[in-house]
This record gives structure tokens, sequence and C-alpha cells, in this order.
């Protein structure tokens, strides 16, 4: 009889969800803290990564089965019970799973982001002695960032003249979204408190960020939240998380509803508001027009362009620079005639 060992090999699928277990060693107050103190964005976005990732992980479950807390949980055990080698190699099928349906760079990339975050978090507890290395897909910054154009803007707020309470409001909306070149996720988040209209200053919550940081209001921004507040005013009532949204839906008899817009709800109101103006508009294409503006009014600063946008470096400035001078075409023009 042979004195050696045969290793056993550990499977790389976990056919089921492993259920909470205190012999796992994964704390769930480790967890929740973690996932308590990420702002509400972010946990929308690795909420749906986490959901989809224990789908592939654990076939066996049902998708009644695997709510937000059971995702978790259970790529968490996961992750405690697998050698890094074998981690590894299931997320790296899942990559391939989600190159297999034809999700863009970008999108696979933020759902790999989720899966390390959730790793180092567990590795900084103490929980798994290794933190997930895996690399991200090359990716284009923008397909398009020419957005809507300045003049459609233009008639886009000059379509809210007429007066109405949901005229007023999608002013605002459009002011902000052109003037401060702000996200859809800042715009939705601003509470009524957030705004002080007397020091023409508004604090907002950038993207990953965890504290709100000010932006100054621009003389028209501070009119037409002054118009928008008056009419807010008349609601009284907080939202279900006790909060005083700046935005809230209007519905079709003219009632103001107590309840926060939503990231959904802005971007119909774009879309309706441009189609009204000839022009194809969404909240981020309003963004990259006020960055293409904002290069040309300031003779192609990177820097102006960058502060404008909140971002920490120049890649996207750079990107829009380009757009704007419009070399790719002048030079194809050139050319053309020699052919």
């Amino acid at each position: 009889m042979s004195n050696s060992l045969t290793p056993v090999r550990r499977p790389s699928i976990v056919p089921v969800l492993i259920p909470p277990s205190t012999e796992v060693g994964i704390g769930q107050r480790v967890l929740e803290s973690w996932w308590n103190g990420l702002n509400p964005h972010t946990r929308r976005s690795f909420r749906a990564a986490y959901r989809q990732a224990a789908m592939f992980f654990f076939p066996g479950n049902t998708d009644a089965e695997l709510d937000d807390r059971a995702a978790l949980k259970g790529l968490a055990d996961f992750f405690a019970l697998n050698s890094k080698g074998m981690a590894y190699a299931r997320v790296t099928d899942w990559r391939t799973h989600l190159e297999s349906r034809g999700l863009a760079s970008g999108s696979i990339n933020r759902r790999l982001t989720a899966l390390k975050s959730l790793c180092k978090r567990l590795s900084i507890a103490g929980a798994i002695p290794y933190e997930l290395a895996i690399d991200r897909l090359p990716e284009e910054l923008y397909r398009d960032t020419a957005g809507p154009g300045v003049v459609a803007v233009g008639t886009m707020l000059h379509d809210t003249d007429r007066g109405r309470d949901a005229d007023v409001r999608d002013r605002s909306i459009i002011r902000l979204l052109a003037d401060l070149a702000l996200r859809r996720h800042e715009l939705t988040s601003l509470d009524v408190s957030d705004v002080d209209l007397p020091q023409k200053a508004l604090w907002i919550l950038r993207k990953g960020k965890r504290q709100r940081v000010k932006v100054t209001l621009t003389r028209r921004a501070v009119e037409d939240l002054t118009a928008w507040l008056d009419i807010r005013g008349c609601l009284d009532l907080p939202c279900p998380d006790g909060k005083h949204p700046l935005f809230v839906p209007i519905d079709r008899h003219g009632h103001l509803r107590p309840m926060r817009l939503t990231g959904t709800g802005v971007y119909l109101i774009i879309r309706g508001r441009g189609l009204k103006a000839g022009a194809t508009a969404r909240p981020h294409g309003i963004r990259h027009t006020a960055a293409i503006a904002a290069l040309q009014a300031t003779g192609g600063s990177l820097e102006a362009v960058r502060v404008l946008l909140g971002h920490s470096g120049y890649q996207a400035a750079q990107h829009y620079l380009r757009e704007a001078q419009g070399l790719q075409a002048q030079v194809s023009e050139l050319i053309s005639s020699g052919w």
C-alpha cells in the first residue's frame, strides 16, 4: 500500500448557494458595515452585479431564492471556501460568459469591479487571504460624445416657458444638466436642503464619493430654481425615507407626488423634451454638449472642462477636445480630394 497522499481537488463550481454559516467565518456585520458605507448609486450598481454573478456561480438556485442578501452572502462564502486560483477561474468564466452575451466592455468592467470590491473588503477583514486580481477589458471612453447640441438644448429650455408646474420643474432640470454638466444620479440625489440660493451654491454627491461637494450656480440656474422651489414648497410631506427631494414626480392632473424623481423619470423627461425640439436627447448627452460648449467658450481649456465635469484626470477632457476640433473630419476631407 502506497504511503503517498492523493490530493483532493475542490470543485471550481459551487452547484448551489451556500447558506449563511458561522463556520465559514464571514461576519454578517462586516458585510453590512461595508455595504451601508457605499453611496446609493454604487449600491444599485453592485446589487445588480451580485445578483447576476450569483445566478451564474450557483445555477441550482431560482431567481426568487437569490435576493440581495442571499446573493451577497453566497458570493462572500464562495470566495472564503475556495482558493485564489479557483476564484480567479470562476470569475474569468463569468467574464467570458458576459462577453458572449455581447455586453459592452464598460458594462463588464463595472460588474468585475463589484466582485473585486467585495473581495478587497473580505481580505481587509481577514475573512479571505487574497484579493481578486483580474484584468479589465479595454474600452473606448465614449461611443458618441456630441450630445444633442447647443441649439437643441436651447430649444428645449425655450419650450419650457409655458408656465405649467411641470414646465418649471423640467426647466430647472435641463438647466442644471446643461449649466453644471450634472450626471443623472447627481441630479436625482439632490434634496431641498442641498440648495443654498443666497450663496448661489448647490451641494452635489459626485460619482463614487461619500461626501457632497459645493458647486456654484449660474444666475439663470438661481432664477429657475427659485421658480421651482416656490412650487415645490407647496409639498410639505417628506418622502418615505423622511427626506425632501428637490425634484419630485408630477402626475397628469398636475399634482406633486411625495417621492423622489428617479433616474428613469429624468431620462423620460429629457427624451420627451428632446423629441419636441426635434433632437435625440438624453441626460448624459446634455453633459456631453456642456463639455463641448465649455471647450469652445474657454478656447480649449482642458482644466476648465475637467473641473466642470468633476473628473480627477484629463482623459475625458482630451476626448471632448478631439470631438470639438473635428480633426478627423478635416483630415479626411483634405485627403479625399486626392483619390
